[in-house]
């Protein structure tokens, strides 16, 4: 069984407006499912809302993450490293034809 928490979640105008943009419309409800991976039905509560942001969220963190960290690791590969990556892809693609 999942475990929930629930916890407060400090709104400012621009949240408020945003979260009714969110309840009204179906395009931007959409979007949100998609980003999130999650229904969301035409009457999702404000809750079922921010937990989706919530989601939206921390997948564009985690990618972000993601991609820094390859940037990071290309970065540190020495011209030696680069030219043995670049052979073995040359290998698999002549052992392919």
């Amino acid at each position: 069984m999942m475990s929930v928490k629930r916890q407060t979640v400090p709104l400012d105008v621009e949240d408020t407006k945003f979260l009714s943009h969110l309840r009204d419309s179906d395009a931007y409800r959409a979007t949100l499912s998609k980003l999130s991976d999650r229904e969301l039905a035409e009457e999702a509560s404000e809750a079922a809302l921010l937990s989706a942001l919530l989601a939206a969220g921390r997948a564009a963190v985690e990618e972000r993450v993601a991609i820094t960290g390859y940037t990071a690791w290309a970065d540190d590969m020495s011209e030696e490293d680069l030219d043995y990556r670049a052979a073995m892809r040359n290998r698999r693609r002549d052992r392919g034809q």
